[in-house]
């Protein structure tokens, strides 16, 4: 008979140490988002996550390849809800997705990343979800989104902006 720990896992449950890979990201994040990159430590995420700096070494290696494994993951999550949200205006145009729910769900997204994603530049976001558009609209619809996202970006990050 396997011990209990053993049936969970092989029943697809999460196994200890992805809770504490987890729980490394989420406090990552929370504190990168709060002070910024340069002003966290290794050992302020630990302490964060209630787990040991050996954790961080064994999951990511370094504080740089934590960095790049919160980017890419998030990234994901977000592209995935951008990729749903048009999925789903496509599917209400019959197959074709028309352009106000494109324009919607691209500024939405966009207008997000710009209020709460503090750890990606502002330009950075404004000129990802320029190209973003520019896959699915033409020229003159790009440039009123990259207006539309610009004064969004003055307005939720108004420091950055007027630093040139």
């Amino acid at each position: 008979m396997q011990p209990p720990h053993f049936a969970r896992i092989a029943q697809g449950h999460d196994m200890p140490s992805d809770h504490t890979r987890a729980a490394i990201l989420n406090s990552a994040e929370r504190l990168y988002a709060d002070r910024g990159f340069a002003d966290v430590t290794l050992r302020d995420i630990v302490a964060a996550a209630d787990v040991n700096l050996a954790a961080v070494n064994y999951h990511f290696g370094s504080k740089d390849e934590l960095i790049a494994e919160l980017f890419v993951s998030r990234s994901l999550a977000t592209n995935r809800e951008r990729l749903n949200e048009l999925k789903a205006a496509e599917a209400a145009g019959g197959g074709r997705a028309g352009i106000d729910a494109i324009l919607r769900a691209v500024l939405r997204a966009g207008s997000y990343e710009l209020e709460h994603r503090k750890d990606v530049p502002g330009r950075v976001v404004v000129s990802e979800y320029v190209d973003v558009a520019h896959a699915f609209v033409e020229k003159d619809e790009t440039g009123m989104v990259n207006a539309v996202l610009d004064q969004i970006a003055r307005q939720f990050r108004a420091d950055e902006f007027a630093r040139g």
